[in-house]
């Protein structure tokens, strides 16, 4: 039974309005939607001092208020993960207030968050908690395509990123775009890109006077970064929004007086921009590395945004052994963790496991990876799906 009453989190009184405003989206439409992102901190602490039945029922009745929150507004819940949530507004049903929506419901949530706060106060039972929990909303736009990826698949929409959104939007503007590799590692949205203007190429002297040059979402060395502005190039920057938080975090961490570790694939992209941020930086891909490093007094952990939960577990483990003071910063993405919660739950109630995906995406080898541990019949297969 639940310690907290309901009237302790208090209701929007305008959500129910926005309900009377919404359309129905056809099979197949694709359109823009507002996305909330909502990241639960301060369970750690929990963990370590509460009871775990406590813990787990502190979590289950700030997300149930939480999915509350979100559907009174119109939302739709895309996948919870532990103490994460993403939301889509504008799917199932869209308004001319979408994205008033999914800021209302984002500020309920602040509201509520922090009226759970100062209720756990005058509990005996949470006497021990010396912080309050916090809570990290991101809210943005992109694209979504309607209809099941698959039979009986609560997963109704296909979100599009950013980055790929820019980089179409860059090449309507201006006719040609000019990107320095692929903007993401998918050779179908790649193809596509080329046939809307875009232009791949291999360093800035082959960017025309005057004409675009975008940075892909994986994130861009400093040394080019210095030498577009230098030239006054006209940058359009697609970098990922995390990517741009792992790169201040290590820049703190490395302040702190911290040896920079970063879990990752060598060679990569992301990993090479966000090593480039900080001088002598660790990279660690695998726990046989992790094994043979030596000993560090101090140190800062992050990991490229698509490592799988078991391999930069097991790697921090390695390295609490090693490390006399770490200070580790979960840096994998939430979709990345959503994505391989899904594939190992369907691994283990399907005989065989088909990737949609390219062979040259971390993400995509990620999966197959952790379908095949839950699997021996798993197989990557590559193909386009166009909406």
């Amino acid at each position: 039974m639940s310690i907290f009453p309901d009237d302790v989190f208090a209701q929007d009184p305008l959500a129910a309005a926005f309900e009377e405003k919404t359309i129905k989206l056809k099979e197949g439409e694709r359109r823009t939607v507002s996305i909330l992102f909502a990241d639960l901190k301060g369970f750690t602490e929990m963990s370590e001092k509460l009871d775990s039945e406590l813990v787990q029922n502190t979590v289950d009745k700030i997300m149930s208020v939480f999915t509350h929150v979100i559907k009174s507004h119109g939302g739709y819940i895309d996948k919870y993960s532990g103490d994460e949530v993403m939301a889509l507004f504008g799917a199932k049903v869209v308004s001319e207030v979408d994205t008033e929506r999914t800021i209302r419901a984002g500020l309920q949530m602040l509201e509520n968050l922090n009226q759970f706060n100062h209720y756990m106060k005058t509990l005996k039972e949470y006497s021990a908690i010396e912080r309050p929990l916090a809570i990290r909303i991101g809210i943005n736009t992109g694209l979504v395509t309607t209809g099941k990826i698959g039979e009986g698949r609560e997963g109704d929409f296909t979100v599009y990123g950013d980055a790929v959104n820019l980089a179409y939007d860059t090449a309507d503007k201006y006719g040609d775009v000019y990107m320095l590799g692929s903007i993401v590692h998918n050779e179908e949205v790649v193809d596509d890109l080329k046939r809307a203007g875009t232009k791949i190429i291999d360093n800035l002297d082959e960017v025309p006077e005057q004409s675009p040059i975008l940075f892909r979402a994986h994130g861009t060395v400093n040394k080019l970064w210095d030498e577009a502005k230098a030239r006054e190039m006209n940058v359009i920057d697609a970098t990922c929004p995390l990517v741009y938080e792992i790169h201040h975090e290590v820049k703190t961490l490395a302040l702190d007086g911290r040896q920079i570790i970063v879990i990752g694939d060598h060679g990569h992209d992301e990993v090479v921009a966000i090593a480039d941020q900080v001088e002598d930086v660790i990279i660690v891909a695998n726990p046989d590395e992790a094994e043979k490093l030596r000993k560090i007094k101090r140190a800062g952990v992050v990991s490229q945004s698509t490592q799988s939960f078991e391999n930069v577990r097991d790697i921090i483990n390695i390295l609490m052994t090693k490390v006399f003071d770490l200070h580790f910063v979960n840096s994998i993405c939430y979709p990345t963790k959503r994505n391989h919660e899904q594939v190992k739950e369907m691994a283990d109630n399907h005989d065989i496991m088909i990737i949609i995906g390219s062979f040259s995406s971390a993400n995509s080898k990620r999966l197959t990876q952790l379908a095949r541990k839950k699997s021996e019949n798993s197989r990557i297969t590559r193909f386009c799906v166009k909406c």
